[in-house]
């Protein structure tokens, strides 16, 4: 039997590569935001302001990617 900390560490790689799979079948701009929101832990106004977008736009984007990588998981 593996060692817990093995496991864990296996675990965490197999989950990274999928996210990295699913994001990357993401348009750029999607992908850029979602990585600055929940990798970065930006808030949607420092994103607005390092894009040069309206915060509204990023809460969009955000919205919009969410529900395509819902449907691409669903698939």
């Amino acid at each position: 039997m593996e060692p817990a900390d093995t496991r864990t560490f296996t675990t965490d790689s197999d989950n990274k590569i999928v996210v990295d799979q699913l994001l990357s079948s993401l348009p750029a701009q999607g992908r850029t935001i979602l990585r600055k929101l929940y990798m970065e832990n930006r808030t949607e106004k420092e994103v607005a302001c390092q894009l040069k977008i309206s915060q509204q736009a990023v809460s969009k984007w955000k919205k919009k990617m969410i529900q395509q990588l819902s449907r691409t998981m669903c698939s």
